[in-house]
């Protein structure tokens, strides 16, 4: 079964992972604070979100590729959905008030 994927934040590693999700013909939800990195997504499938909110109530599970820890946060709490967080730093700068949230969030760690 093709899962519905829900994707925050289309900078440049965003934007590939993003693109092989649609290549592997995902239903993709994506949403960008820039909107055109979105829209270019949209021309190969995607269907673009106005906010974080709307990406996790539409889809099964929400991937983030974020600058930092104030865009993190305010996508976990918007969402309240299960994440994926995509950078590894990003992890010690966060509150351990995440720990607390009732959805279960996981890191990926670049090698």
């Amino acid at each position: 079964m093709v899962e519905k994927v829900g994707f925050v934040g289309l900078g440049i590693m965003g934007a590939a992972m993003a693109g092989n999700l649609l290549e592997a013909e995902h239903e993709l939800v994506v949403h960008n604070r820039t909107r055109t990195k979105a829209e270019q997504l949209a021309q190969h499938g995607a269907r673009v979100a106005d906010s974080p909110r709307e990406v996790a109530e539409t889809s099964d599970v929400v991937i983030t590729m974020l600058p930092g820890p104030p865009e993190v946060e305010e996508v976990v709490v918007a969402t309240l959905r299960p994440l994926h967080l995509s950078l590894s730093i990003l992890f010690l700068q966060l509150p351990n008030a995440v720990d607390l949230l009732p959805v279960p969030i996981t890191l990926g760690f670049p090698f």
